[in-house]
């Protein structure tokens, strides 16, 4: 068996939702599923026409009864192309969250998209989404059969060793591109009040993904005179990534909303003791033996958590003994790629 998958732009970029495709990818030829991946231009979801034609090229040439599974950063735009290759592909969409529901869109863009996505979605024999959070999204909004979506959950890598920390400080990191949905303002301003305390900050993640939203994160931190104890480090690759999880103290992310949370289980797969808010689905990704979790958007309530977790010995091993037990309940990509390939049988099977 084999499959054509729609990706657009950089399959190696470093954000969820292309970590989960790469590593879905990666595993499905051990399932004896062969993948034809076709890259997209990286303008999606606001492709020019050129792009839209190219993709347009790509899916004529694919020959009739194959599966293509479409990347829910492309599946919108592609709406009207995809209904005359409806009847003759079977079509497969894979939503890691709604683009109509990003934080800090304009009503008439977050319509606009929506309109794009329910239509396309509308073509598609069999939805996949990486949580449970996104499967009740569509069925709310999009009015989607729920006998054709499917959760297929993210995995991870799980440490074989933890080592302690070294240093008088803190040392906390944060992994999220520096859109509004993630938060970092408002992390900032909770860190302000903390000043007192001996803490560290690194942001890892995309600064160009929303350079209006990252010029005013970097505002914010030359406003409270945190430059010298708030560092950026930008896109890393997946080895520094974890050198910075085990020089670290605590996982931290101030996100307004999240359908799963990838960064967050990946911290928890190497120990890290987490604080974030209650924002979509970290409730469910996050237990509470190894979490502090406070209201999105609440200043206070989460420099509150962070000064738990500095002053308070007992609370902040009893947050390090319940991350490192909870790496446990976490699956392998091996496990998500068996589940991605089961879904696709069964769907060519189901006819």
């Amino acid at each position: 068996m084999h499959i054509n998958f729609f990706v657009p732009g950089d399959i190696a970029t470093l954000t969820g939702g292309y970590i989960y495709d790469r590593n879905v990818i990666e595993g499905l030829p051990q399932e004896g599923i062969r993948v034809n991946l076709h890259l997209l231009d990286k303008g999606f979801p606001f492709p020019s026409p050129r792009a839209l034609a190219h993709a347009a090229d790509i899916l004529r040439n694919i020959p009739e009864g194959e599966t293509l599974v479409i990347d829910g950063l492309a599946l919108g735009p592609l709406h009207e192309i995809l209904k005359f290759h409806a009847r003759r592909l079977h079509l497969v969409a894979l939503i890691h969250h709604p683009l109509s529901q990003e934080t800090g869109l304009k009503r008439d863009a977050a319509r606009f998209l929506e309109l794009q996505e329910r239509e396309a979605l509308f073509y598609c024999q069999r939805v996949i989404v990486t949580s449970s959070t996104t499967r009740l999204s569509l069925i709310k909004a999009y009015n989607l059969v729920e006998a054709n979506i499917r959760v297929v959950e993210p995995g991870v890598e799980l440490a074989r060793q933890f080592p302690t920390p070294v240093g008088r400080e803190f040392r906390l990191v944060c992994v999220a591109s520096l859109v509004p949905r993630k938060g970092h303002k408002t992390l900032i301003e909770a860190l302000s009040l903390l000043s007192d305390r001996p803490w560290m900050l690194t942001c890892v993640g995309d600064l160009h993904r929303g350079p209006a939203s990252a010029a005013e994160v970097l505002n914010c931190v030359r406003k409270f005179g945190l430059d010298q104890r708030i560092k950026f480090a930008g896109t890393l690759s997946q080895a520094t990534l974890l050198k910075h999880y085990r020089r670290a103290h605590l996982f931290v992310l101030a996100s307004h909303h999240e359908v799963y949370g990838m960064a967050l289980a990946e911290a928890l797969s190497q120990g890290l003791p987490i604080v974030s808010t209650t924002a979509g689905a970290i409730v469910c990704t996050v237990p509470k033996s190894a979490g502090l979790l406070v209201p999105p958007g609440n200043v206070f309530a989460l420099a509150a958590a962070l000064a738990r977790f500095f002053d308070e010995p007992r609370c902040r091993q009893r947050l390090i003994a319940g991350a490192r037990g909870s790496r446990w309940k976490r699956r392998s990509w091996e496990a998500v790629a068996y589940s991605f390939a089961s879904e696709l049988k069964q769907m060519i099977n189901d006819g």
